[in-house]
């Protein structure tokens, strides 16, 4: 929905390019209650490492993300 490329997984979590500084996106879902990865350690710049959790903890991470990039609040 977001149009952001991502790596597919077998595993319960993923990997997705915000097109952003991974450090402050990771920075702006920590102040909303929700914990990623930033990919910079991977050597990844713009993309985070995201669990996959409860229906419920998806949403939220969905909601605060949208927010985050359609306001380009970084």
């Amino acid at each position: 929905e977001l149009g952001l490329q991502y790596i597919p997984t077998q595993g319960n979590f993923m990997l997705i390019n915000t097109e952003l500084k991974a450090v402050n996106v990771f920075e702006k879902l920590m102040r909303k209650g929700v914990i990623v990865r930033p990919g910079n350690i991977f050597g990844l710049p713009t993309w985070i490492r995201v669990t996959i959790g409860q229906k419920e903890d998806n949403q939220e991470f969905i909601k605060h993300l949208k927010n985050i990039i359609s306001k380009g609040e970084l």
